[in-house]
């Protein structure tokens, strides 16, 4: 829904802490302008890019959603972000780390299905926070990675 992307497009505009981000801000919008979001969001553990169990069942149904026709021919973004702790080039690198584990697990559990579907990987690092940094609830819900179509 555009209004809830609308603000946490503005709490990250106005979150001071979020400075260094904007590079990234601007660069997650321009990828998902014309794509659509899925409700299937992996989880990490702080400063891992392992999934946990709930991430791997959410494979394979990610997995049955993708093969269906209506989405063979559509691109999957991947996109990992982390929570704002930590210096914002490791952030980076750990939330392209989480989308890559994201990918290496459909591929591994998909096997030969999902050759037809290209999926990519970003990472944005701390750019897009859904929730609070400032406690370890929000910063669990900021460290992830989205499904979106295009």
């Amino acid at each position: 829904d555009i209004s809830v992307f609308g603000r946490h497009i503005a709490y990250s505009l106005i979150d001071p802490n979020q400075e260094i981000e904007i590079d990234n801000l601007r660069a997650f919008a321009t990828e998902i302008v014309d794509a659509d979001r899925l409700s299937t969001t992996f989880r990490f553990a702080a400063g891992s890019s392992n999934l946990d169990n709930k991430a791997r069942a959410d494979i394979g149904h990610l997995i049955n959603y993708l093969n269906a026709s209506s989405n063979q021919q559509r691109e999957v973004l991947l996109i990992g972000f982390t929570d704002s702790i930590g210096l914002s080039s490791t952030n980076e690198l750990l939330s392209l780390r989480r989308a890559q584990q994201v990918v290496d697990q459909l591929n591994e559990v998909g096997e030969s299905t999902l050759n037809s579907i290209d999926i990519v990987p970003l990472g944005f690092g701390a750019a897009y926070p859904v929730a609070c940094n400032e406690d370890s609830t929000g910063r669990d819900l900021n460290r992830r990675v989205e499904v979106w179509l295009r």
